[in-house]
């Protein structure tokens, strides 16, 4: 048994994983820039803002975390290669000043395409501990809903270079495990998510 166990974490194997991070880079992506402004623009108050302001102000805004799901291999009991795909959504609503009503929808959705590599300094039966980086792309689809004025509704797509950077991780389990992982880069921070190994 002992020999089996040795064994399977080094033979060929693949394994699935879906995780859940923070959006501190992914919203570089978006036109929400929350590390810099608040994602709440209060309406305005004063009469100069009613009468020399903008016409209109903006609403809620929702943000989703980061959520990804990746296919791995491991060739050899050190490494890993793999790849990732991903999505990060941006909502916001812009309502009239003096109606409140709303004006326009601007919806941001940006996928994340990226190969990575993982290296494991520790590989054992139930746990690994390892750190990795991959390098991608962000497909980003801007969309601008207007409410009163259909004609101008738009979409704008773009192609962005994006990057993952995890500098350490931990998984916990055999064949069914968890992992949380740190790191920088467009799947979060932090981040943690479940995954299956599938064993030849």
């Amino acid at each position: 048994a002992q020999h089996d166990a040795g064994y399977k974490k080094y033979i060929p194997s693949y394994d699935i994983s879906v995780a859940i991070g923070d959006p501190m880079l992914a919203s570089f992506y978006t036109d929400g820039y929350f590390l810099f402004r608040p994602y709440y623009d209060p309406k305005p108050f004063s009469v100069d803002d009613y009468v020399f302001g903008p016409e209109e102000y903006a609403g809620n805004t929702y943000i989703t975390p980061v959520i990804s799901t990746k296919i791995t291999y491991q060739a050899a009991s050190w490494y890993k290669v793999g790849g990732a795909f991903g999505y990060f959504g941006y909502y916001a609503k812009k309502h009239d000043v003096f109606t409140d009503a709303i004006v326009r929808r601007e919806n941001t959705h940006v996928f994340l395409l990226m190969p990575e590599m993982m290296l494991l300094w520790l590989n054992e039966s139930i746990i690994q501990i390892y750190s990795g980086a991959g390098l991608g792309i962000a497909i980003t689809m801007k969309e601008k809903l207007f409410t009163n004025e259909p004609s101008k509704n738009g979409l704008e797509l773009s192609l962005l270079p994006t990057y993952h950077l995890n500098i350490i991780g931990a998984r916990f389990g055999k064949e069914l495990f968890g992992f949380v992982e740190y790191g920088v880069g467009f799947k979060g921070i932090f981040s943690a998510g479940i995954g299956y190994k599938f064993v030849k």
